[in-house]
């Protein structure tokens, strides 16, 4: 007997095991030839004790309900090992029976579960019994569901949902209600996803003058926590339109008004007052504060700015942090501030010297420490700079091997400092190591000619200034049959080994 594809097996258990146990027929309806029995058959039967716990708990069970749909393991599910076991299988295609009847079944039930979810709003917004609240928290559970299309760039499907929505939810909360602005707004959102920036704009541009109207409404009232909490959650809505508005103005390609659209934005979540809004809502607006902030200055190119915003929100020891330190150093070093670059640069290493996905041993982890020790040696610091490059090396060389090509570009590095420091002999003879290596590293790829004819040509000419005179013209002719060759008499580094070589014929 075929086995219960583990999906199954997840999504049951998230929800009660009696609910499988007690339907022993999946087991027998099981089978290559049936899967689609057990899609249609334990789909509903999931469906309405999902529905169950989203009226108690919509938020969080939003989420599990797609860590489920999409066989993730959540707590008190199966063992992670055994569900990444799975979803690898589904990952790489699986067997025909067992992919089918999953896609099968994470399609189904997503369809089952919002097609139920969005009769029962009707309902309830129909139903004049049904507290306002209530309605709010449906609807909260829909659109964490939905977001699953979004997610996965299914955007028409998504953009049916939300255009269902709207009519129950206008009718019952009228269209001023904070829940329709949201609506709009993911309307709008999911329209640039569609590319149709341009109704994108204006349907967020009317949302946002009826935000602002209504709260131009809400000044005439009495002054009162309750008219308080209700302007705050409204701003957080008009901040995520504003920010809506700045994404289209960006894919039109216009930086002005994006930039002002972003601007504005963050202007106003800084002013909201987060004691007035519920906790959820709290949440969201300090999202938003961190996308906006990251945002603004990307826009205006301030990457000390940029950098700064990711070290307050993801902390010194991340990604992010790392990232923009490491862009920024390079910035200083690319526009001569090299004390600036070094300082910044060497924080990027150390940072990530000490990120797991990285460590000390990282190709980009030493790249940071080779960049750092070029704005070193740029500021005056010699030896330092040299023995940071050297390092760089050393790591290379025991990680990637002799004649890995970021191995060689390590070496040659040196090789170029030497040279440009007043130690020309050191320097060639680190240039003859990285020549042996380069050639080896040609034989077995060919694509590697330019480098391999770039070193030909340093070394040519630095055995000039030696006065070796022999020795250059052979290197310059090998650059020039090697470029002749593999790049084409047309290319400069052709002309460039040509002339070198007969310069030094003469």
């Amino acid at each position: 007997m075929a086995s219960i594809p583990q999906s199954l097996v997840l999504l049951s258990s998230w929800l009660e095991p009696a609910v499988f146990r007690q339907y022993p027929t999946v087991h027998q309806l099981y089978s290559a030839r049936q899967g689609e029995y057990v899609v249609s058959f334990i789909a509903p039967t999931l469906e309405e004790s999902i529905l169950e716990r989203i009226e108690e708990s919509p938020s969080s069970t939003g989420q599990e309900i797609v860590n489920a749909v999409r066989c993730q393991p959540t707590a008190g599910t199966l063992p992670t090992t055994e569900a990444s076991q799975y979803q690898g299988l589904i990952d790489a295609g699986g067997p025909t029976s067992l992919g089918d009847v999953s896609i099968k079944l994470k399609s189904s039930l997503l369809s089952f579960i919002l097609q139920r979810l969005l009769s029962r709003l009707e309902a309830a917004c129909g139903d004049q019994s049904v507290p306002i609240p209530a309605i709010e928290a449906r609807l909260s559970g829909i659109i964490t569901v939905a977001h699953m299309y979004r997610q996965e760039n299914r955007h028409g499907e998504y953009k049916q949902i939300v255009s269902k929505l709207m009519p129950p939810v206008f009718n019952r909360l009228t269209d001023r209600h904070p829940a329709s602005f949201v609506l709009r707004k993911e309307l709008g959102a999911t329209r640039r996803l569609l590319q149709e920036p341009l109704p994108a704009l204006a349907l967020l541009q009317g949302t946002k003058d009826q935000i602002l109207s209504t709260l131009a409404e809400m000044q005439q009232e009495p002054v009162s926590d309750d008219r308080n909490a209700r302007e705050a959650v409204l701003m957080v809505v008009l901040v995520d339109v504003l920010q809506e508005q700045g994404a289209v103005h960006r894919d039109l390609g216009d930086t002005t008004n994006s930039r002002q659209s972003y601007q504005t934005a963050l202007e106003i979540a800084q002013s909201i007052q987060q004691e007035r809004l519920p906790l959820s809502q709290r949440h969201s607006l300090r999202v938003l504060l961190r996308t906006l902030e990251v945002k603004n200055a990307e826009l205006t190119g301030d990457l000390e700015s940029l950098a700064e915003v990711h070290r307050r929100h993801y902390g010194e020891q991340s990604t992010e942090y790392w990232s923009a330190c490491r862009n920024l150093g390079l910035k200083h070093l690319k526009e001569h501030r090299y004390s600036a670059a070094a300082d910044t640069l060497y924080r990027a290493y150390e940072i990530a010297c000490g990120l797991p996905p990285m460590g000390k041993d990282h190709l980009l982890t030493t790249s940071c420490l080779q960049h750092h020790a070029r704005a070193l040696i740029k500021a005056g610091d010699f030896q330092t700079g040299l023995e940071r490059l050297q390092e760089c090396l050393a790591i290379r060389q025991r990680t990637l091997g002799n004649e890995d090509g970021h191995t060689i570009n390590a070496m040659q590095y040196i090789a170029e400092e030497l040279r440009n420091h007043g130690r020309p002999t050191d320097a060639l003879a680190c240039y003859e190591e990285c020549l042996q290596r380069r050639v080896r590293l040609f034989e077995r790829d060919q694509s590697k000619a330019t480098d391999l004819i770039v070193t030909l040509k340093s070394m040519a000419a630095l055995a000039q200034e030696l006065n070796q005179i022999a020795k250059a013209t052979e290197y310059a002719g090998q650059a020039f049959q090697f470029a002749h060759h593999h790049l084409g008499p047309e290319a400069a580094l052709t002309q460039e080994s040509a002339a070198l070589y007969a310069g030094l014929q003469s």
